[in-house]
């Protein structure tokens, strides 16, 4: 990882001083390395009182694999944050409630596994273990039945099975930057 004091703190990691950002090895127990694990990114896709694996599915497809998900259907109903059910509820477990309404599950089966591996992550990107006192479930199957466990089995499918698509949605995403509008054929 690329840290410096703060974040190491935040991170929970030991042993790194000083303001300065620099390249810090780590053990993989530590549940970090990469672009998925930075607070940064958990944090921009989070409600900012807790994760939200829509947010974090969403802009995984969008930005890493240049997969966009289809835009809602427009009478989507919303979740009802006021019920008390719901509230007790597990963001994943809300997710899951939300896709049994048979309009939803189509879009939620694309979007909802990327998000949920990273569930172990709350609203600023720290590491849980626990939320609403559940042990986290951060375990999914993709859309064509593949198993994603967590983080770590998130970034081996994609190495495994998506290494070329993420290289390819990098090269599009750089190239849009560099030429400081979006990229088209015309």
């Amino acid at each position: 990882v690329v840290i410096n004091e703060p974040l190491a703190q935040h991170y929970g990691i030991p042993g790194v001083t000083g303001q300065g950002f620099r390249k810090v090895a780590i053990d993989a127990r530590v549940n970090r390395g990469g672009l998925l694990t930075t607070a940064a990114v958990l944090t921009m896709n989070s409600t900012g009182v807790d994760s939200h694996p829509l947010k974090r599915g969403v802009w995984l497809l969008e930005r890493m694999l240049h997969d966009p998900p289809p835009p809602p259907p427009p009478n989507v109903p919303q979740v009802d944050l006021t019920d008390p059910r719901i509230l007790k509820m597990t963001p994943k477990e809300r997710m899951a409630d939300h896709r049994n309404n048979a309009a939803c599950r189509s879009c939620h089966a694309k979007i909802d596994p990327w998000g949920i591996a990273l569930e172990n992550y709350d609203a600023i990107g720290r590491f849980r273990t626990t939320i609403n006192n559940k042990p986290v479930d951060a375990t999914a199957v993709l859309y064509n039945k593949k198993a994603l466990e967590g983080v770590a089995g998130l970034k081996s499918y994609l190495m495994g099975n998506r290494q070329d698509q993420f290289a390819a949605a990098m090269v599009h995403k750089m190239s849009t930057y560099a030429l400081g509008r979006p990229m088209s054929f015309a």
